[in-house]
């Protein structure tokens, strides 16, 4: 694996940021438009393939009542031939009624570059820890 130019790592982030962005806002055709129609997202529960398995993940959890942010830090960009690899750690917080959960983890993902631009083709999100918090005040 090699490094990527300075522009091509500044998209990888973009990319990360525009994910953590959508799920922010419970945007699944935002998140669509992140992926390959092939694409996997592999979490501790298991692994969904194609779009459609990855997009029914998140509206289940965007189903629920919690609002939730997400920060990636550390994110780095290799390539290897016509696949880059994005890698970065996390911390999402999901605010619930009551209580706060704080999932932290790292981002090992498989981005493709495709005529609309940059796309997940593999989302893998390793948790590391969790931790429940009492519930945040307004």
């Amino acid at each position: 694996m090699t490094g990527v130019p300075a522009d091509v790592a500044a998209e990888v982030a973009e990319l990360l940021y525009a994910y953590g962005a959508a799920v922010d806002d419970r945007d699944l055709e935002g998140l669509s438009k992140l992926l390959t129609d092939d694409v996997k997202l592999t979490r501790p529960d298991g692994t969904r393939e194609g779009r459609q398995a990855f997009l029914d993940y998140y509206g289940s959890v965007f189903a629920g009542p919690a609002t939730m942010r997400h920060f990636a830090t550390n994110v780095r960009a290799t390539a290897d031939g016509d696949l880059l690899r994005a890698t970065a750690y996390f911390q999402a917080m999901f605010f619930l009624p009551d209580l706060t959960r704080v999932v932290t983890g790292r981002y090992d993902d498989a981005l493709q570059r495709r005529p609309e631009g940059l796309r997940i083709t593999h989302k893998r999100n390793i948790i590391e820890y969790t931790l429940e918090l009492p519930p945040a005040k307004a």
